[in-house]
């Protein structure tokens, strides 16, 4: 039987995209969606510092957040509705450059509505002005069921197909998930012999996803945009879609907003136990600066339209590797096994820990079919190896030197303690 979210990812019949027709000039006005969020941000960031282009950024105007007189500078319209909410969002990031106010569009609006939330006019004006169209907005929520990612993550995506196709077609490039071939540990990581992987699941950027066996609702709701687009790209829509594994913090600054994620919050655990389970597992770091420049460069590509492309750590490491870079940074932890540590977890979240609620969290994440704990599959990157050949864009590997980086900034932020002296 199928259920509500396969249907889901059967693209509105009515929506037809016009033949499409690169222009001779460079793009001059593009459509962004997760300015606010993660990965958003820094794409915004690279496509102003290497396009000549304003982005107009689709962003919610939340009440109490667009405070007039702010007085940070460089943002000339404070009062502009959205505009203070990307300025801040840029800065807590380290990105915002005074020079990028005059080519960052604010468009208040909400990819969980119809026509994104804008009147008809609006929203026919915002298409007669952008010439392609970039989606890393959603919801990412792996506890909430489908029904409840679904408007943003794909109502918002037939949304702005519809806005793709409107007055004629335009590029869109959409950022999706690995995640979408399996979930949780739904698959075989084959074995690691002399640091190479032998046997275990292959996964192809020419493969398309099937739904069986997927029962993350975020991820559900994933398979169901991305449905979409890969039926838009049928109907003769240019596009691109951009696969992402665990996108980590910047490779420099180690900023980043996705502390709350799987591997942080283990990561934080941890230190705050000053314990760790022994697990025979590889971790994955991949940082956010690596991501957004392939996305923005292949995007840019015309032979890249039509293309899927799978972005990921090449060189995961072992679990107990990187737990050993976090003793080498000042926190030094004992080794335990893996059920026990899950009860010493348990017991802090129980008991009057200050930080009891982010333990808990997640002791909730790491059940027998934990992310945590599943294996990794091959890859097959055709599509990449082609468009990324001499742009000099390598994902960085993952060394002590990127992991203090990354505690450097978690400290900064209070997420997790001092080192020890």
């Amino acid at each position: 039987m199928t259920e509500a979210w396969q249907r889901d990812g059967r693209l509105d019949p009515a929506l037809q995209f016009p033949p499409w027709s690169p222009a001779s000039r460079p793009l001059r006005a593009v459509l962004l969606t997760g300015a606010t969020g993660f990965l958003g941000a820094f794409v915004l960031e690279e496509l102003l510092r290497r396009h000549p282009v304003q982005v107009f950024c689709l962003v919610r105007e939340e009440p109490g957040l667009e405070e007039p007189g702010l007085e940070e500078p460089g943002l000339e319209e404070p009062s502009q509705p959205g505009a203070a909410r990307i300025h801040r969002h840029l800065q807590s990031l380290g990105l915002w450059d005074p020079a990028f106010v005059a080519r960052i569009v604010p468009v208040v609006g909400d990819l969980g509505l119809p026509r994104l939330g804008l009147e008809e006019e609006a929203f026919l004006a915002l298409a007669d002005q952008v010439e392609a169209i970039f989606h890393c907005g959603v919801v990412a929520h792996f506890l909430r069921p489908y029904a409840a990612l679904r408007a943003v993550n794909v109502g918002g995506t037939t949304e702005l197909l519809r806005l793709a196709g409107t007055g004629g077609s335009r590029p869109f490039h959409h950022v999706s998930t690995l995640a979408v071939f399996f979930d949780r540990a739904g698959f075989d990581g084959g074995t690691t012999v002399g640091g190479t992987t032998v046997g275990g699941t292959m996964v192809s950027e020419e493969d398309d996803p099937e739904p069986q066996g997927l029962r993350s609702g975020y991820v559900r709701s994933k398979w169901a945009a991305e449905s979409q687009v890969r039926e838009a790209m049928q109907r003769g829509l240019p596009a691109t879609i951009h696969r992402t594994s665990r996108i980590t913090g910047h490779s420099q600054t180690g900023a980043t907003r996705s502390s709350e994620d799987l591997l942080s919050r283990m990561i934080k655990a941890c230190i705050l136990l000053g314990s760790y389970p022994v697990l025979p597992i590889t971790v994955s770091m991949m940082p956010v600066d690596y991501v957004a420049r392939a996305i923005v460069h292949l995007s840019s590509m015309q032979q890249s339209l039509g293309k899927t492309f799978h972005l990921f750590q090449p060189a995961p490491i072992p679990w107990l590797d990187l737990v050993g870079m976090i003793g080498e940074a000042g926190y030094p932890l004992v080794a335990m096994d893996y059920d026990g540590w899950r009860a010493k977890l348990k017991q802090a979240a129980m008991a009057d820990h200050p930080e009891r609620e982010a333990l808990a969290g997640l002791w909730l994440l790491l059940g027998p079919d934990s992310a945590l704990l599943g294996g990794r599959p091959s890859h097959k990157t055709p599509n990449s190896d082609l468009c990324l050949a001499g742009s000099g864009i390598q994902c960085p590997p993952i060394t002590p030197a990127l992991l203090r980086c990354y505690l450097a900034f978690f400290r900064q932020r209070g997420f997790i303690p001092a080192a020890a002296q």
